[in-house]
């Protein structure tokens, strides 16, 4: 679902949709990645109501959301071929329970924006990211 970056010879852009609890925290993270080469910000969100719907509308390759934003818009449901990178906050393993379709992954909210662009690239592709590190 990678799309062709304009002028790149077999290179790939990655849509990532940013939906975290508050809209302001959204931008933030939103403007870090705009300055991440082969990745294209397609909607930011602060986890309002119609996410879903906004998700299934730009169809994005990865959705980077936080728990309470997923637990309130993602868990009954996600843009068919989406996968989802959950931000934890430091400190908190994410449960293994959530890993599987359409969870590829988790990264702490203290990652660094290398981290976090490397998570990014890495859930697009089908790898399962979980705190910063490749399982095992």
């Amino acid at each position: 679902m990678t799309r062709p970056i304009a002028g790149g010879k077999g290179l790939t852009m990655i849509r990532v949709m940013v939906s975290m609890e508050g809209r302001l925290f959204s931008e933030g993270v939103a403007n870090l990645l705009d300055s991440a080469g082969g990745v294209e910000v397609a909607w930011v969100t602060g986890g309002e109501k119609d996410t879903v719907e906004k998700a299934r509308a730009v169809k994005p390759d990865v959705i980077l959301t936080d728990l309470k934003t997923f637990r309130r818009s993602f868990e009954g449901g996600c843009p068919e071929g989406a996968r989802i990178l959950l931000v934890a906050p430091s400190g908190e393993a994410v449960h293994p329970a959530f890993f599987g379709s359409p969870v590829s992954g988790s990264i702490p909210d203290s990652s660094c924006e290398l981290m976090l662009q490397t998570a990014i690239k890495a859930v697009a592709q089908g790898v399962l990211w979980t705190d910063g590190a490749l399982p095992a």
